[in-house]
């Protein structure tokens, strides 16, 4: 009888001892350190970063559900909620600034709700982030865009998710970061906008807005636009046509978008600037228009729009000029061929355009050089 109740007694006092051995083991794994997150997460991500993304995030009261290495839903939503709370960009990025601040938090507490101030952007240095090297625009897709992306939303022009797609977002913060730095505002991450970005250290602040005296944009200096070297005349497309506009632009005569296709915007503009310059008005890029193009300045002050009492005529009659009217400049001779035949009404080929360009440029205006008398 003595013998079983001792056997009981042991068998209780073995049985306590594995309960408490196994709660030793609980509390001890409960209280290991999850290794740190030391890659760029987000949603669509798999394997164990992730898996100590959601540990971590679980222990400190971010409830992401299971830990299974997936970055679905319920972990963005958890991303989220601890940017939100430790004052980063809430973009659901797990990139160096979230990273860091993950794996130096302590597991002990929830940070409260942050204060509705200006939360600082999730963005790693200017050293971590590779420069732009490409022209982009909206409808652009891919890594160039998330450079982009990440230098704009690093200098406080929020641009909002890092998915390396040029949308309405991106076009807004880089109409904003051109606005800002007084470069041309046209959305088009060119070699000046691109110059100005990767420049910049991402600790620099936002500079304040410009006053409304100052609000016009500086373009890039003509050395950064190509001459233009061809004749275009309106329903002109392609590089050159972008030259062109570039070049009006920067001079003050605003032809809207770089699109490269010469439609009424461009015509208008050139129309401008001949008249500014005392051109023949005629809307075509010839000679004469060129040199005067490509030899001005954008940092020199549009030419003052002529006294109305000294008007100049619209269309001179050729057979009984003015001689005290000025003449528009013309080409230089070499620039166009000589006329070498007669040619009369219902003539058609080379000889009539020349005929035609030299009528233009004297300011006779003929209209289209299309080689048909």
């Amino acid at each position: 009888m003595l013998v079983r109740k001792t056997n009981r007694i042991l068998i209780l006092v073995l049985a306590v001892l594995i309960l408490f051995g196994q709660a030793q083991i609980l509390h001890s794994q409960s209280h290991a350190k999850t290794p740190d997150v030391t890659q760029t997460l987000r949603r669509g991500s798999k394997g164990t970063q992730v898996k100590y993304l959601q540990q971590k995030l679980n222990d400190l009261g971010f409830n992401v559900g299971a830990v299974d290495g997936s970055f679905g839903p319920k972990t963005l939503t958890g991303v989220r909620a601890f940017q939100k709370a430790n004052g980063l960009a809430v973009d659901g990025v797990v990139g160096p600034a979230t990273r860091g601040k993950l794996n130096g938090a302590s597991s002990q507490s929830k940070p409260s709700d942050p204060k509705p101030t200006d939360p600082k952007p999730d963005n790693s240095s200017k050293g971590d982030i590779p420069k732009v090297t490409q022209t982009l625009r909206r409808g652009s897709k891919g890594t160039q865009v998330k450079y982009l992306q990440q230098r704009l939303n690093a200098l406080g022009f929020n641009v909002g998710a890092v998915d390396g797609s040029f949308g309405p977002a991106t076009l807004a913060g880089v109409k904003a970061f051109q606005k800002a730095y007084k470069l041309a505002v046209d959305g088009i991450v060119g070699p000046a906008t691109r110059g100005k970005l990767n420049s910049l250290s991402t600790g620099e602040s936002k500079p304040k807005d410009p006053k409304p005296e100052d609000s016009k944009p500086k373009d890039p200096p003509s050395s950064d636009i190509p001459k233009v070297t061809q004749t275009l005349r309106r329903g002109s497309k392609g590089t050159q046509v972008k030259y062109l506009q570039q070049r009006l632009n920067a001079l003050g005569f605003n032809v809207g978008a770089v699109d490269g296709s010469f439609g009424p915007a461009t015509l208008a503009g050139v129309k401008a600037f001949q008249k500014a310059y005392k051109l023949a008005v005629d809307g075509i890029v010839g000679p004469a228009t060129r040199g005067k193009l490509n030899t001005v300045l954008p940092k020199e002050t549009k030419p003052e729009e002529p006294k109305p009492e000294e008007p100049k005529p619209e269309e001179p009659k050729p057979e009984k000029p003015k001689p005290e009217d000025p003449k528009p400049e013309t080409p230089p001779a070499n620039n166009i061929a000589p006329v070498t035949q007669t040619l009369r009404k219902g003539d058609k080929g080379t000889q009539v355009k020349y005929l035609q360009e030299k009528l233009n440029a004297l300011g006779f205006d003929v209209g289209e050089v299309d080689g048909s008398f």
